[in-house]
């Protein structure tokens, strides 16, 4: 039995190009990140800043303070969940054409690459035997 040997040419400029892009975008949403940390962080820092002046001029207020930390948790996680979608379809479609680029169809004229061989069984190493289904 001959087997027919199917060759896939590979566009290397193409998956280098494409690497390199993946690599780009995944160092952009790393320093987008960094961006948004560092703002959150700024936001939390003007929270606690005008808490501890109100402390000060004994102007303070226990719920003001609890409100606008509520506040702040949710905005925070909103602006992350919002980031983390958008870096991730980013990503995944950077993905996608880095893998199209690999994976090349091959002529459905052509037939299968290689013969397809039934299941073997592990410990008597013959073909395995469909299992009739049971009637209910």
């Amino acid at each position: 039995m001959a087997s027919e040997s199917t060759t896939r040419s590979v566009d290397v400029q193409q998956l280098i190009s494409g690497a390199a892009r993946l690599e780009l975008k995944a160092l952009i949403a790393g320093v987008e990140c960094w961006q948004t940390w560092i703002s959150q962080a700024a936001k939390l820092s003007n929270i606690a800043s005008d808490t501890l002046n109100a402390l000060q001029e004994d102007k303070a207020s226990l719920s003001d303070t609890a409100r606008r930390l509520t506040e702040f948790g949710k905005d925070n996680t909103e602006v992350f969940t919002a980031l983390s979608s958008r870096l991730g379809k980013t990503y995944f479609d950077e993905l996608g054409r880095l893998t199209d680029a690999i994976n090349v169809k091959p002529d459905p004229a052509s037939g299968p690459s290689r013969p397809v061989a039934p299941a073997m069984n592990v410990t008597t190493g013959k073909p395995r035997r469909k299992k009739a289904r049971r009637k209910a």
